[in-house]
């Protein structure tokens, strides 16, 4: 270990220590207040140490304060910020009856964490009174969930306060979650960090049947919603208005080359089985070759200029006078897509921009005019938004561009 790594971990081991012991102290306050210990009671201890796509995580315990009602701002992952009826039925009873066991969990602003119904309950039993409320610290990695160990302040902390808040709930010994309310959350964990803290790394909204929705649920609920019909309604109702990146099928590009009046590039193996056309022989009827593409990288490229550079050495050396090709119409998906179409759209006009407008000048110069790229179809990829029917562009000979159609 360096001089430098050694001395982050001697750093943290003593910041790791310093929040315990501070902890112990607003433990030991609480006791002489008559209210339980967090950390003996397994749900709420939850709440201080978690794990996240197997990270370790701890929170802590830093200060007992009394807070004005008013002054407390609700941080709710449930559909609503808290159940009336639960309260009423529940645990307004139970406070009245037995006090309060736990107080409310706030962060350093007086958002309450940990607590909404509590919260509710109390101003409707006692209005005008203080709430008792325990302020936790931010989100901090550590190597082990034991008290001797290294931490530093964990990243992506709006993400990480919403996962404590959630995996303490488990059913059914409290106010259980319902499907609404874990739809609630995901949509929450992934407006805060798209990659799910590395549980999907593209970014992009995850399609159903990706993985990553249900190894989040595995995660987050592992108890509750285990059949694949359960997590179906819930992934439906959490992408309610949103946009799918659609993965692209072999049917897809074949329907849109038909749809396009193009040949199907289409064709049977010594198997009898349908496979793709290679590139040029997936020609159209007025003579134009097509291909399919993604934007990711070099390699994409590959299927297509080593081929026309070919036919133009041929023609060069005298083998092919005349080139029988007439252009090239391409079928494009964008790789990394975007969920808005706004924004997709905006990556397919700078492709079209950057690559295929600059191509075509190249071959201008070069008088390879047998080679210009006639026709890009961007392939549609949002499957729940019905305005995005792809996107066409078409060379104008005048404006030597490829525009928009």
């Amino acid at each position: 270990m360096s001089q430098s790594a050694g001395h982050k971990a001697e750093q943290g081991i003593f910041l790791h220590k310093s929040m315990t012991d501070k902890e112990k102290e607003v433990i030991a306050i609480l006791e002489i207040n008559g209210y339980k210990n967090y950390k003996d009671n397994a749900d709420h201890n939850r709440i201080l140490e978690f794990t996240y796509a197997d990270k370790n995580y701890r929170r802590f315990l830093v200060e007992f304060k009394l807070e004005d009602y008013s002054s407390l701002t609700y941080g709710q992952v449930r559909k609503f910020e808290y159940d009336e009826n639960w309260c009423n039925e529940n645990l307004k009873p139970s406070i009245k009856r037995e006090g309060l066991d736990f107080p409310v969990m706030i962060g350093n602003s007086g958002r309450i964490d940990h607590g909404h119904n509590r919260a509710w309950s109390l101003n409707g039993l006692y209005p005008g009174k203080e709430i008792p409320c325990v302020v936790l610290s931010p989100v901090y990695e550590v190597e082990t969930l034991d008290n001797s160990n290294s931490m530093k302040l964990a990243s992506n902390q709006s993400f990480l306060k919403k996962v404590s808040r959630i995996k303490p709930n488990t059913p059914p010994k409290n106010n259980h979650y319902v499907k609404e309310d874990i739809a609630t959350q995901f949509s929450q964990l992934f407006n805060d960090d798209n990659k799910l803290g590395g549980l999907n790394p593209m970014g992009t909204y995850p399609a159903r049947n990706c993985g990553v929705f249900d190894t989040w649920m595995d995660i987050m609920h592992p108890a509750q919603f285990t059949t694949k019909g359960e997590k179906t309604k819930i992934y439906n109702k959490a992408s309610e208005g949103r946009s799918v990146i659609m993965k692209i099928q072999f049917g897809d590009i074949t329907s849109a080359a038909v749809n396009l009046a193009w040949d199907s590039g289409v064709k049977l193996n010594s198997k009898g089985t349908a496979v793709r056309k290679s590139f040029p022989d997936w020609k159209n009827p007025d003579n134009t070759i097509t291909t399919h593409i993604s934007t990711n990288g070099s390699k994409e490229w590959d299927k297509i200029q080593p081929t026309i550079w070919d036919i133009a050495v041929d023609v060069k050396r005298g083998k092919s006078t005349s080139p029988s090709i007439k252009g090239q119409k391409l079928l494009v998906h964008v790789d990394n897509a975007k969920s808005s179409l706004l924004e997709l759209n905006k990556q397919r006009r700078k492709f079209v921009q950057s690559k295929f407008d600059t191509l075509n000048s190249d071959y201008k110069i070069l008088n390879y005019n047998w080679a210009l790229i006639k026709e890009v179809y961007f392939l549609k990829q949002l499957r729940n938004d019905v305005n995005d029917t792809g996107l066409r562009f078409v060379y104008n000979s005048k404006t030597e561009k490829l525009e928009e159609k």
